[in-house]
């Protein structure tokens, strides 16, 4: 019997017929072989944390060529939310055959909607359909709906043209997507988060990396990243802020928790005073004057909470059309467990907008346009740029993750200046992916979606 875990093998699900309630499972006689079975060996199988005894029963019937056949009696089906037809991978182990891997994706569902998962929904039907090509076992599933004892959990699949919940293992791995608040609190998430990982040893992957201030000290501590980040400050008083545009002209303020551009103000010196502009939840904007910061600052505490906020200087950056642009950076882990970049695309806000957002009606563009722009017609230091743009993010990365619990994926935003400088904008890890898509680059779009499982299965060990 083997004593370590061999080759992973690429498997299809099918259903036995098993005369009696005996669980069993079959295999053609060169898997096997493989895995050192023989037939009415007493099996144990594992899919993510559930584990059931089956007996081997062997089906020279069955033909081997790129994926193994594997057979699973309709109690094993059930126990493990398998399907037949389904694709998954096997290894041998000491104590039986394992199969996966299988990936939860942790994210707050809502009841009733055509997006239950909202903004994301479209996300996860993708990654699902990644995961059917990859061989990998992926749903949807919320804290709440994990059932401890059993060691399953109700999770959500997109098949047929609708989200169906149906009961699963527990996962191998937790791809943390969680970027709304959970029914419940944060608190409860959190522990239980906590007890997957500590009690069950689930490999989790991309929690939160912390709010605006704490990636920036992480970064200020790095001594390549320090020259690429603008002076940022908590806004305690008038007086930051009044500095910043009196030497800089203008400024922004951003919530330190904030996303997707929601909330972030932009104040410029004028002629008679100060002009602000605040982008809403639902991205109107509440423009206005006032004679000096502080005035403005007060009429701004009545509809968000400063104090919460970080102060930037206006980083002047470049532009195309009027169009205020910045670079986004999708830097993934791989099977091979290493930081990739998976693309690169320019974000291009609407039209008298102070974000880049494309949620605000921005649009994407590739970055060999906005280079134009920055260097003209030197091809030579366009392609030393975007070798700085790709080195900076994943080293951004690289020090964010010393102090996150396990980082997979990070969207990176960076500006470029009119004198061609880099500035660091702010990294996230609930990261999106349309940019990509809706500037044509295919196949970056297709990538961003498979490496979190090609990543998990580094995670869960499946590799080949």
């Amino acid at each position: 019997m083997p004593t370590v875990e061999t080759q992973t093998v690429r498997i299809m699900i099918h259903e036995i017929n098993a005369k009696s309630r005996e669980c069993v499972t079959s295999l053609p006689p060169e898997l096997a072989e493989r895995f050192s079975l023989s037939a009415g060996d007493k099996l144990s199988v594992k899919v993510g944390r559930v584990t059931k005894e089956a007996v081997v029963r062997i089906e020279p019937s069955l033909s081997v060529s790129k994926v193994s056949p594997l057979g699973l009696s309709d109690g094993l089906l059930r126990l493990f939310g398998l399907s037949r037809g389904c694709s998954l991978h096997a290894q041998r182990t000491v104590s039986g055959v394992r199969l996966g891997p299988v990936v939860g994706i942790l994210a707050p569902r809502r009841s009733g909607l055509a997006k239950p998962y909202q903004a994301q929904t479209s996300l996860f039907r993708r990654v699902i359909a990644a995961g059917e090509e990859l061989g990998v076992l992926v749903y949807v599933f919320d804290f709440h709906d994990i059932l401890w004892k059993e060691r399953r959990v109700r999770g959500y699949t997109f098949c047929q043209n609708r989200w169906v919940m149906r009961l699963y293992p527990l996962p191998d791995v937790v791809f943390d997507r969680a970027s709304g608040i959970f029914p419940g609190g944060s608190l409860r998430a959190d522990k239980a988060r906590r007890r997957l990982v500590e009690d069950l040893g689930i490999k989790l992957f991309n929690t939160r990396v912390g709010n605006k201030m704490r990636m920036y000290k992480l970064m200020h501590a790095d001594e390549l990243l320090r020259k690429h980040l603008p002076p940022t400050y908590k806004v305690q008083g008038s007086g930051i802020v009044s500095r910043l545009v009196a030497k800089h002209g203008a400024v922004y303020l951003k919530p330190q928790n904030g996303a997707q551009g929601k909330g972030i103000i932009r104040l410029r010196r004028v002629k008679d005073g100060v002009a602000y502009t605040l982008t809403l939840k639902d991205y109107r904007q509440v423009r206005g004057r006032a004679a000096r910061v502080g005035e403005a600052l007060s009429r701004l505490r009545t509809q968000v909470a400063l104090s919460s906020y970080l102060a930037q200087p206006d980083l002047n950056l470049l532009r195309i059309n009027g169009r205020i642009c910045d670079v986004r950076v999708l830097v993934q882990k791989d099977r091979d467990g290493a930081w990739h970049v998976t693309g690169v695309a320019v974000r291009a806000g609407a039209a008298g907008r102070v974000i880049s957002n494309l949620h605000g009606g921005g649009r994407s563009l590739r970055l060999e346009r906005l280079l134009k722009e920055a260097l003209g017609a030197d091809e030579e230091k366009r392609r030393r740029m975007q070798e700085e743009i790709e080195n900076l993010a994943i080293r951004i990365a690289e020090v964010l993750e010393r102090s996150t619990i396990c980082l997979g994926e990070l969207g990176v935003d960076l500006g470029i200046d009119r004198q061609g400088r880099i500035w660091i904008i702010e990294a996230n890890s609930r990261t999106g992916r349309a940019v990509f898509r809706r500037c044509g680059m295919h196949e970056a779009a297709r990538l961003a979606d498979r490496r979190p499982l090609l990543y998990a299965m580094h995670l869960a060990g499946f590799t080949t």
